[in-house]
């Protein structure tokens, strides 16, 4: 009895990582839940706070196009802050926010207003309207996601250089 151990087979754990079968998503996930949801909800409250509803209405020709710029940069702000994976994430996230903040908000407004077209028709209003907004939020977003990862850059090279010491 004393010399069973022995008899038992040394342990020695294998290096090669666990198989993944096929499935990359822990490595390559691009956008996070989270961060898009908190970044869509401030995004909506600023748009629909700084954002006049007759600008809403008429994205061509009513209202300061920086409005809705400034909502869309601040949703991707959000989101790239709360995304924490790298720079392109933290873009990619808030483009996503910022266009469904901008979009979610027009859609409600545009829905809750009956408005007659003359001489457009609601469709091509409408794609017109969605592009202008493409075109405002995706470069606010994605530069509102970059700023919280160039600041987490910044931060992590403070800290390499204080763990050197002074050259």
């Amino acid at each position: 009895m004393g010399d069973a151990g022995s008899r038992l087979a040394e342990f020695k754990p294998d290096p090669s990582p666990p198989p993944t079968n096929g499935s990359h998503l822990k490595r390559t996930r691009v956008l996070a839940g989270g961060a898009i949801t908190f970044g869509v909800l401030v995004g909506a409250l600023v748009a629909v706070s700084a954002v006049g509803r007759v600008q809403w209405l008429n994205l061509a020709t009513v209202g300061w196009w920086g409005r809705p710029v400034l909502a869309a940069g601040l949703a991707g702000l959000m989101a790239g802050w709360y995304a924490r994976r790298g720079a392109f994430s933290s873009a990619i996230n808030g483009m996503v926010a910022a266009l469904v903040s901008l979009w979610g908000v027009y859609a409600i407004v545009r829905l809750s207003t009956n408005v007659i077209f003359i001489e457009r028709s609601l469709a091509r209003v409408v794609t017109f309207d969605l592009l202008r907004l493409a075109a405002y939020g995706l470069p606010a977003g994605a530069l509102g996601g970059l700023v919280p990862a160039s600041i987490r850059t910044h931060i992590a090279r403070m800290g390499h250089r204080r763990e050197r010491g002074p050259r």
